[in-house]
C-alpha cells in the first residue's frame, strides 16, 4: 500500500514536471507556426523547370532568381513563381543580388564570378531601325547594316551606341555612330578583339545620348 502511494506521488510530480517544461518551453517552440503556401516548377528544360536547383536569392523588388544548376542558367520568377526571364551560365551553384539591381552569378563550369545588370526596355527610341541583313549568312554578306538612309524613320539617330551582346549578356561588340555616318553604321561582325562571331543569336541594343534605346536580335549563319 505504502509502495503504490509512493509511486502515485511520483507519477503526480512527474506530471506536474512535465507539464511545467511544456509552459517553459512552449515561447521558445511554439511561438512560430509555418504552414505550406506554394510551389511550383518541376523536372524538365523549359521555362519554369529546374535540374538540380543550387541556389536563390531576391531582389528589393521581391522577384526570385533561382541558379538552375544542371540546365546552366539563371531563371527569374515573380514573388508567386510567375516565369519572367531567363539567361545562360555555366553550371551556376549561387546567386545573389544587390540593392542596385544587379546579379551575381558562381559560374561554376567556367571557374568564375559573372555580373549581370538589367537592360531597360520600356524607354525605346521612336523608330523602327532597319538591321540589314537578318540573319546574316556569311556566304552571301560580311557586314550588318544598321539604318537605312532611304527612310527617316528607319535610320539611326544622329548619335549614340550600338552594344551586341551574345545570349549570356556578355558585351562582345560596341560601335559609336555619330551624325557623319548619316543614319546607317555598317559592322564586320566581328568582336572587340577583331575575332569573328560564331554561328548564333545575338542580341544588339541602339542607344541614343537621351538613354532611349530599340532592341532586337541578330541571327549569324555560318
Amino acid at each position: 500500500m505504502v509502495d503504490m502511494v509512493v509511486m502515485k506521488r511520483g507519477f503526480f510530480i512527474n506530471w506536474i514536471f512535465l507539464v511545467g517544461f511544456l509552459f517553459m518551453t512552449c515561447p521558445a517552440y511554439c511561438g512560430e507556426y509555418y504552414e505550406f503556401a506554394a510551389k511550383w516548377g518541376g523536372y524538365g528544360t523549359g521555362s519554369g523547370q529546374f535540374k538540380s536547383p543550387e541556389g536563390i536569392a531576391i531582389d528589393n523588388q521581391g522577384n526570385l532568381y533561382v541558379a538552375d544548376t544542371k540546365n546552366d542558367r539563371i531563371q527569374k520568377f515573380t514573388r508567386d513563381g510567375t516565369f519572367i526571364t531567363k539567361w545562360e551560365s555555366g553550371y551556376p551553384r549561387g546567386v545573389t543580388t544587390d540593392m542596385a539591381g544587379n546579379v551575381y552569378v558562381a559560374d561554376t563550369s567556367n571557374h568564375r564570378i559573372q555580373k549581370f545588370r538589367k537592360i531597360e526596355l520600356f524607354s525605346r527610341i521612336k523608330r523602327d531601325v532597319t538591321v540589314y541583313p537578318n540573319p546574316l549568312k556569311v556566304y552571301n554578306h560580311t557586314k550588318i547594316t544598321f539604318g537605312d538612309r532611304s527612310d527617316s524613320d528607319k535610320m539611326l539617330p544622329e548619335k549614340g551606341t550600338i552594344k551586341i551582346y551574345n545570349i549570356s549578356r556578355e558585351l562582345i561588340k560596341t560601335i559609336e555612330f555619330n551624325i557623319s555616318d548619316g543614319g546607317k553604321k555598317e559592322w564586320d561582325v566581328n568582336n572587340n578583339e577583331g575575332k569573328p562571331l560564331a554561328s548564333g543569336v545575338y542580341i544588339y541594343v541602339i542607344t541614343n545620348p537621351a538613354g532611349e534605346k530599340c532592341i532586337g536580335k541578330i541571327g549569324i549563319v555560318k
